[in-house]
């Protein structure tokens, strides 16, 4: 356990300094993302360690875990009046290395991630952006209660990536993937944060902040942010039904469901996300899941739990267990469309992932 305690001590320290200014840029994970961004108080999949690290102690098994995903936008205004390259508008992709124990979880990710979209005569620039991340969660606790702490740095790279109409499958793999990016000034980061979950039988609550300690490099001191420790703080309940009986053997459906209120202390970033999924085991480590969701900025509190189609957004996702392997899709639909009002600059965001446990 002393071991234990001295390798995440050096970890930390060398996030640090290898990732040396203060912010969050934590990503989450397709299935999290399909139902609302919700999941604090969630448990049983590795997308939950980037909402709660908490969740960490209630992690099954010691597992190594590989994910690779990608995806882009579909801007149906571009298709219809024929811009140049309307199939590419926001391309992503990104691997991410995870290895786990019961008290202890480091990540490692690697996302390329294209925007700023501008046509020319005869090809589309995008700015292109490198992102790298090194995340330790730790957590402790019993059955019922687990308080974990994480610690994530990064940095961003930048370079201008420009596609050609006959060859944008080329150009993007050359320019994305192999010529050289440049760093930028601030995009290095580093934060702390902290969480707790509480849970009985089928109800679980769960609270993290994504701001604690920052790094001042003046004093080089780590300093407690109480300032946005409020703004950052998310809060939700959690409801889902046994995976085996009580006669242990295997429930064929599994339900879950999540609310969360997210930023509370922030008017600018706060929202309201509601996600719910539908598990159809076939037979252990083999199901499918149907997920959806919904999350909306809420400025006001007055305002929290009143819906409005100018804010919100809708998620729709699929998920498939074949033995090690996880295939997992996303689709988000703004609610506008709904309405019949879709505007010229909005899309249809989709993913695509894959997990393989070795």
């Amino acid at each position: 356990m002393r071991r234990l305690v001295w390798i995440m001590v050096f970890l930390i320290h060398l996030i640090i300094l290898v990732f040396p200014l203060a912010a969050d840029n934590r990503t989450l994970g397709l299935r999290t993302l399909a139902m609302g961004s919700a999941g604090v108080a969630l448990t049983g999949t590795y997308g939950s360690l980037s909402i709660n690290p908490a969740s960490l102690l209630y992690q099954e098994e010691t597992e190594f875990l590989i994910t690779a995903s990608a995806g882009d936008a579909i801007i149906p205004y571009d298709i219809q009046s024929g811009a140049l390259l309307s199939g590419w508008q926001l391309p992503r992709n990104m691997i991410r290395a995870l290895f786990n124990s019961k008290y202890a979880a480091l990540s490692i990710e690697l996302e390329y991630l294209l925007s700023e979209r501008n046509v020319f005569a005869d090809y589309v620039a995008f700015k292109a952006n490198s992102r790298s991340r090194l995340q330790l969660n730790v957590a402790y606790g019993n059955e019922n209660v687990a308080a974990g702490l994480f610690a994530i740095g990064g940095t961003t790279l930048e370079r201008t990536v420009e596609l050609t109409e006959g060859g944008a499958p080329f150009d993007y793999l050359q320019q994305t993937f192999f010529e050289r990016y440049y760093p930028v000034a601030g995009s290095q980061f580093f934060s702390t944060g902290a969480g707790l979950l509480v849970s009985y039988q089928m109800i679980s609550l769960g609270l993290a902040t994504d701001s604690l300690f920052r790094m001042d490099y003046v004093s080089n001191e780590l300093v407690l942010e109480l300032g946005s420790l409020i703004d950052d703080l998310t809060v939700g309940l959690g409801f889902k039904t046994p995976v085996y009986d009580k006669e242990n053997e295997l429930n064929r459906i599994v339900f879950s469901a999540a609310v969360d209120i997210s930023n509370i202390g922030s008017e600018t970033a706060r929202e309201l996300r509601i996600g719910s999924e539908l598990l159809i085991q076939l037979i252990s480590d083999y199901g499918i899941a149907i997920r959806f969701g919904y999350r909306e900025q809420k400025p006001k509190f007055s305002s929290l739990f009143s819906f409005s189609t100018l804010n919100g957004m809708g998620t729709f996702g699929l998920g498939v267990q074949l033995g090690s392997f996880e295939l997992n899709a996303l689709l988000e639909v703004p609610i506008t469309v709904f309405d019949g009002k879709w505007l010229a600059n909005e899309g249809l965001m989709y993913r695509v992932g894959l997990s393989f446990t070795p």
